[in-house]
């Protein structure tokens, strides 16, 4: 009995250094998280078929005089706190009407009462702006500060969205920075789709891709009801008719857009939602009579 106990005393114990040493390993590898004064941000945001990505650190008023005192005038700063604010692109762009190559940078900036310089840089492992070498700049612009209400905690936001622009603007104390981006958008999509077509040729949904780009953007009309005809020819689904209606509607056809909308209608009968398509269907037709004054 004496011996039995003695055993399990003994596992006992290994089973408990062994968790101990378990525990100590996690502890030792684990990275301690401290709050921080000025919380690390991301800001993401799809442009057409760009991805805008900025990795920046917030700091706060605190009662404090920004301009001209905690952040200088004229001398080059990090866009934020703790250590550099990161940009990216992932397709080229243009910066205020200017080229910049797609990639990651480091974005400072050099404050002036009456204009900024934007500075993208191509060294990113910055902590301090008396790392800033002006020989990697990539692009420098200009750009004037507005007079903004109040803004507590540094902020970055976009606005202005289109299919290829945006703005991108820096909001702290009571001034705005805005940054004003423009991508080619329908150059990159068209050859895109058109690569995606030649790949796989015989996929309704590439076709029904690209006439649906057609559709949203308003451009190669033509060409998306050529690629709405071959979403139906592989795909005869009553919204693959829809959208030919739709883009036909665009281009003023509206009696050819109602015919494929009734074309549509027929396919969808047997569709367990049915009340909702016919819903749909009538409304749309009823704006295309109300154009054709039917």
């Amino acid at each position: 009995m004496f011996r039995k106990e003695k055993f399990f005393t003994r596992q006992l114990t290994i089973v408990l250094l062994i968790v101990m040493l378990i525990f100590n390993a996690a502890v030792t590898s684990a990275q301690l998280v401290l709050p921080q004064a000025s919380p690390k941000a991301t800001l993401s945001q799809s442009i057409g078929i760009t991805d805008i990505k900025i990795e920046y650190h917030k700091p706060s008023v605190k009662g404090r005089v920004i301009w001209g005192d905690v952040v200088p005038y004229d001398s080059v700063w990090r866009t934020g706190a703790n250590e550099a604010t990161i940009i990216s692109f992932s397709t080229d762009v243009k910066i205020e009407g200017t080229l910049l190559i797609k990639g990651k940078y480091a974005l400072y900036t050099i404050p002036g009462k009456e204009a900024w310089t934007i500075i993208f840089n191509k060294k990113r492992d910055i902590n301090g702006p008396y790392k800033y070498e002006k020989v990697l700049d990539a692009m420098q612009v200009k750009v004037k500060p507005k007079a903004n209400e109040m803004t507590e905690t540094m902020l970055f936001h976009i606005s202005d969205m289109t299919l290829s622009s945006c703005t991108i603007n820096l909001d702290w104390e009571k001034l705005r920075i805005s940054i004003k981006v423009e991508m080619e958008t329908d150059s990159l999509f068209m050859a895109y789709i058109k690569d995606f077509i030649k790949a796989e040729p015989d996929d309704a949904s590439v076709y029904k891709g690209g006439a649906e780009y057609t559709l949203t953007s308003g451009m190669h009309l033509d060409l998306g009801i050529q690629w709405a005809d071959m979403a139906i020819k592989f795909k005869p689904y009553y919204e693959n008719y829809w959208l030919r209606g739709n883009i036909k509607a665009k281009l003023g056809e509206y009696q050819e857009a109602i015919e494929d909308y009734d074309k549509g209608l027929e396919l969808a009968k047997n569709n367990k939602d049915i009340d909702q398509i016919k819903a749909r269907y009538d409304k749309k037709v009823n704006e295309f009579k109300i154009k054709i004054g039917k």
